[in-house]
């Protein structure tokens, strides 16, 4: 038995390592965003405001750059974004609404932005339930976006030193019931999730520490993740 988990494992990992899309680094970054696995979008934020930037896959920039507005309320003073996501037409930043000076509530909010980086006119978007999904209760540090709803990556060193990677409704905002342990703090530092659809109803979602340069990290947990679900099934039959 284990060596027939051996092999499906090495297979798997073998799969996981060509199909597989690793997360470039992007130093002084927030956290990271795409919708094709191939244009990345990074939320920078400094005492001028918050600005989303564009990056190939190996982490070159391709010139893209929009500053998020209205200017005169989007600094990381007033507003402190921690995640993007993109569906490749709007940017979904998850606001911690307690840190946020102009907010000030015990609430985390979506907020969404069009290409140009201006406010989309859309009212702010609460997670839930409260008062559980609340940021005196749950930290969350990335956020992204794929065709079965928003996915935030989930910061429980407090729980049980452990990262989760979170589902929400992308039109309501609720807790759509998934939840996953993708990784352990103390083990590998995680601080982006990134996640889109290859086609309809198939989805590839990566973890990764987007600040520091780690060749195929993102890939090495996606292979982690894989041989422990094929380690339950094999010990299941």
């Amino acid at each position: 038995m284990r060596k027939l988990y051996m092999i499906v494992a090495a297979a798997a990992a073998l799969l996981i390592s060509q199909i597989g899309h690793a997360i470039p680094a992007i130093p002084g970054s927030t956290d990271t965003a795409t919708n094709d696995g191939q244009t990345y979008y990074a939320l920078f934020g400094n005492d001028s405001g918050w600005f989303v930037r564009g990056y190939d896959a190996a982490g070159v920039s391709t010139g893209f750059q929009a500053q998020l507005g209205p200017n005169e309320f989007l600094t990381p003073a007033q507003q402190d974004l921690v995640g993007l996501a993109f569906d490749g037409t709007t940017f979904y930043a998850l606001r911690n609404d307690a840190t946020s000076s102009l907010v000030g509530t015990d609430t985390w909010s979506v907020v969404g932005f069009g290409l140009d980086g201006q406010w989309d006119g859309n009212q702010a978007m609460t997670l839930g339930p409260s008062p559980f999904v609340v940021p005196s209760q749950q930290t969350y540090v990335g956020f992204s976006y794929m065709d079965e709803g928003f996915r935030a990556l989930r910061d429980d060193t407090l729980l049980d030193d452990s990262y989760r990677s979170i589902g929400f409704d992308q039109n309501t905002g609720a807790w759509d019931g998934f939840a996953q342990v993708v990784g352990q703090p103390s083990i590998s530092p995680l601080d982006t999730i990134a996640s889109f659809n290859q086609s309809p109803g198939v989805s590839e979602v990566t973890f990764a520490n987007a600040k520091v340069p780690a060749p195929g990290a993102g890939l090495l947990l996606g292979a982690i993740l894989a041989l422990g679900a094929l380690r339950r099934k094999v010990k299941a039959a």
